[in-house]
């Protein structure tokens, strides 16, 4: 798969679930709960498209004990071919213009919110 090429490249580790394999009927939340109850983890990270439902089903994730975060991002302009910027493209852009420099990019450009 191509995401776990991106991931690789950008030295992710983490194990990725779909979530077609786990035979889920649940909606919204109640489905990502159980997405990640089922890999164990205690943690969501998210972006924030999903922050006002996220805050409204909260005590759902703090019942199962799973911490919601929310990832900012805050992106800058970087070299690219052409001479104008243009923002939000894709993640292959991104690898593309800067290789190796992509994931310290991408560090400098996020900032984590916990919700709570």
């Amino acid at each position: 798969l191509i995401i776990e090429k991106i991931l690789s490249f950008l030295k992710v580790k983490k194990k990725l679930l779909r979530s077609s394999d786990l035979n889920l009927n649940e909606k919204r939340s109640d489905k990502l709960i159980k997405i990640i109850s089922s890999s164990k983890e205690k943690v969501y990270l998210s972006t924030t498209g999903s922050k006002k439902y996220l805050i409204e089903d909260l005590d759902k994730f703090k019942k199962k004990e799973i911490q919601v975060k929310i990832l900012n991002f805050r992106g800058k302009p970087y070299k690219q071919l052409s001479p104008n910027f243009f923002s939000k493209l894709s993640i292959l852009d991104l690898i593309f213009n800067l290789g190796d420099k992509a994931s310290n990019y991408l560090d400098d450009c996020f900032s984590i919110e916990t919700l709570e």
